[in-house]
């Protein structure tokens, strides 16, 4: 059934209709769509699930981004495009990449015609300018080679005078609007890719379908969709010299050439399938209207209810990425995550630099990785006072316990990061494992606080199934009182995959942190001090979430650190990557002497060079890229790493296997199951 709907009102008609009345599940896409679903009577009840095609808050103007923001919270699930769109959103989303037809094989394209393609609107933001110029710039012209551009817009007119200026008016050829775009692919020798802000780049996709070599921006989603290119090399976004280069090198090389469209066929096939993107999004919208309709059928004892020092946010840490690695390994587990609110006992300032609104549950999680089962995480409200009576902790235990009966989770395994969940295990006695990252007893808190952490270790290291520790030190202090199990942190392969730079990240060399900046690990007198070390070559930067107080803020900002806050975890491996060093200004004492830094194995992933004062997993390290001192000559080191003597990906590693994240998860499903009735 087609229903036509040029506006909002036009659509609020047909959703009153048959169609909107008899929905099992609604896709929308855009904003006006949104609204529309989730303001509808008819659709009360029924899942709306929205697909996101821009790096952007929804709503072109402040009334309807308003609008959108109050409504946003009752859609079922969101969808991106790709990793470039997830990373810019304000909510956690599954990335469904557009799949397109496999096509026959065409012929290699070292026995095409020598043509350069550029097919896409020709419109002021797809920056075909730079595609004219780089042409021009390849001096392929004068070696027989033309120029092709399908497509039209306002920009045609512009852009003929631009080729005759740059004097290939004769090997360029404009043709307007066509509908025979993939005849014109396989006939190309190279596919040209200019723009600077694609969301996902289907004509890319189109190229790499027709094994035709692609010469893109890196930038946007593009250097991720066609990663084989960039991998070897990438030209910035407007940078009509690197691009023209690459031109050249492929029409020099027709043996890499054919190797290089060969790559990007297979890759297509194998990541932009339409049925890859139709199986992922059948599993979300099964998700969607299950999870509505409250079938979620559960076999007792298959779920984990985790206590968490953290929220369920975008910035994965430890337990985030475990979970997801869970469950990737068996998608019927149910995991209810509870994020505790009581600022005294562990991170006093991160509930309120980086709170999760309530009520974002089902939305917060990795979609693709539970297509039936949600990972609900529940917070705790951050205003909870901090002297917590016994009443106050027996009624969030009982809550707890609550919200699983609510989720029919009869006999959970509970997985407990922070020390207060030892309320809970002495409440329901559930079978409990208890995963320390962090040895809170050893942190600078008031005697209050710390009897009260005492007194839950103790609960836990007494009568926890099972205990999990990430750190050699956490063994050593740990395993005097009980048996413990090592599992160490570990980075995923994504960090690996060259990604444009960040458009926040300073001009010119950077000195990069990437971390919870918080005073129990960050070191602000020597960020401070790094900072005016290197203020004549490069600037400090501090990516993460911020939870200094306002007078370590000014002091930063006094001496030139650019924080940049929060990013996706998906954008994060960007940070890293184009770093001329990274740096490890950690505070050395016995609670930092207790971690196992993730950003140990991120930073190794890359490949980067590393200045680290000597804090566990760094000074152990025999990466002969990283630096390990003392604060007395940590300023000059990292102002000798400045700026980089080569950029990424050359002298990168892959991760390590044994690291990886899957690993690790299934050695947490172990300890997990270890802990089970």
């Amino acid at each position: 059934m087609l229903c036509p709907a040029p506006g909002l009102r036009a659509a609020l008609r047909c959703l009153a209709g048959p169609a909107g009345r008899g929905a099992d599940v609604v896709a929308t896409h855009m904003t006006t769509a949104d609204v529309a679903a989730l303001i509808s009577p008819a659709l009360a009840q029924t899942p709306v699930v929205s697909t996101r095609h821009f790096a952007a808050p929804r709503g072109a103007s402040p009334r309807a981004r308003s609008v959108a923001e109050r409504l946003q919270s009752r859609l079922s699930a969101e969808i991106a495009v790709s990793e470039y769109i997830a990373g810019g959103l304000d909510v956690d989303s599954t990335v469904i990449h557009p799949g397109i037809a496999d096509r026959p094989d065409a012929l290699s394209p070292s026995r095409r015609d020598h043509t350069v393609l550029v097919a896409q609107r020709l419109e002021e933001e797809k920056a075909t300018d730079i595609a004219v110029a780089a042409f021009a710039a390849s001096g392929l012209a004068a070696r027989g080679w033309r120029l092709v551009v399908a497509g039209d817009g306002a920009m045609r007119e512009d852009l003929q005078l631009l080729a005759e200026r740059l004097a290939i008016g004769p090997s360029t050829d404009f043709l307007g609007h066509r509908d025979d775009v993939a005849h014109l692919m396989s006939a190309a020798a190279i596919t040209l890719a200019p723009c600077p802000i694609e969301g996902f780049g289907l004509a890319v996709v189109e190229a790499m379908a027709s094994s035709t070599p692609v010469v893109a921006a890196a930038a946007g989603a593009i250097s991720r969709v066609s990663e084989v290119w960039t991998t070897q090399r990438s030209s910035l976004p407007g940078d009509v010299r690197a691009a023209g280069r690459l031109l050249a090198e492929l029409a020099d090389d027709a043996e890499r050439r054919d190797r290089y469209g060969r790559a990007l066929r297979d890759r297509q096939r194998e990541h932009f399938s339409i049925s890859a993107r139709a199986a992922t999004t059948d599993e979300v919208y099964r998700h969607a209207v299950e999870s509505r309709r409250g079938d979620l059928p559960l076999a007792p004892g298959n779920g984990i209810i985790v206590i968490s020092l953290e929220p369920w946010d975008r910035v994965w840490r430890r337990n985030q990425h475990l979970l997801a690695g869970l469950l990737r390994d068996d998608p019927t587990l149910r995991v209810l995550v509870v994020r505790t609110g009581y600022r005294s006992s562990a991170r006093p300032a991160l509930g309120q630099a980086d709170p999760t609104r309530q009520g974002a549950a089902s939305r917060s999680a990795p979609a693709r990785c539970r297509p039936r089962q949600p990972v609900a995480p529940r917070n705790r409200p951050s205003s909870c006072p901090d002297d917590l009576t016994p009443a106050r902790d027996e009624r969030w235990a009982d809550a707890v316990r609550l919200a699983a009966a609510k989720l029919r989770l009869e006999h959970p395994a509970l997985w407990v990061n922070d020390p207060q969940g030892a309320l809970v295990m002495q409440r329901t006695g559930w079978s409990t494992l208890y995963d320390i990252t962090d040895d809170w007893l050893e942190a600078k808190r008031g005697p209050e606080t710390l009897t009260r952490l005492r007194r839950h270790e103790d609960a836990l290291m007494d009568r926890a199934a099972a205990v999990v520790v990430c750190s050699p030190q956490l063994v050593r202090t740990k395993s005097g009182r009980r048996p413990v199990t090592l599992i160490a942190n570990a980075v995923d392969g994504e960090t690996t995959r060259p990604t444009a730079r960040p458009d926040d990240l300073p001009v010119g060399p950077v000195a990069v942190y990437v971390g919870t900046l918080h005073a129990d690990r960050l070191d602000v007198d020597l960020c401070v001090a790094t900072a005016h070390a290197i203020a004549a070559a490069g600037t400090v930067v501090l990516v993460g979430p911020d939870a200094l107080s306002p007078p370590d803020r000014d002091r930063l900002a006094a001496a030139g650190v650019v924080r940049l806050g929060s990013k996706d975890r998906r954008a994060v491996p960007a940070y890293l990557q184009h770093a001329d060093v990274l740096l490890v200004p950690h505070v050395v004492d016995s609670f930092t002497d207790s971690l196992d830094p993730i950003k140990l194995y991120e930073y190794r992933a890359v490949g980067r060079p590393v200045v680290s004062t000597p804090v566990a997993g760094f000074r152990d390290s025999t990466d002969e890229r990283i630096t390990v001192t003392g604060q007395a000559g940590f300023p000059a080191a990292v102002a000798a790493a400045i700026p980089a003597t080569y950029q990424y990906p050359k002298g990168s590693d892959p991760p390590v296997s044994r690291h990886g994240v899957t690993a690790s998860a299934r050695s947490a499903r172990s300890s997990i199951a270890s802990s089970c009735p």
